[in-house]
């Protein structure tokens, strides 16, 4: 988790807002903590149904599929550059 840390300046957990993914508070409760627009947010999920609210909230969100495939997303919106 420390190599997330270093990355991303907040976190959300469920059980501090008393929500869990897919209820919409969740998602609320992680934008107005980033302090960004809902289309600056990038998420990624093993569940469809996550991904969905996700983006139905205005985020950028895709499926986790792999490794590989979250390196190249991340790389893709600048987050890692030599990971």
């Amino acid at each position: 988790m420390s190599v997330l840390r270093d990355f991303f300046d907040c976190r959300v957990l469920s059980y501090e807002v008393q929500s869990m993914k897919p209820e919409p508070k969740i998602y609320q409760a992680a934008a107005d903590a980033s302090n960004r627009d809902p289309a600056d947010l990038w998420f990624t999920d093993d569940l469809d149904r996550n991904v969905e609210r996700a983006n139905a909230c205005g985020w950028r969100a895709h499926p986790f599929v792999g490794v590989r495939q979250l390196r190249s997303d991340l790389h893709g919106i600048g987050v890692l550059s030599n990971f």
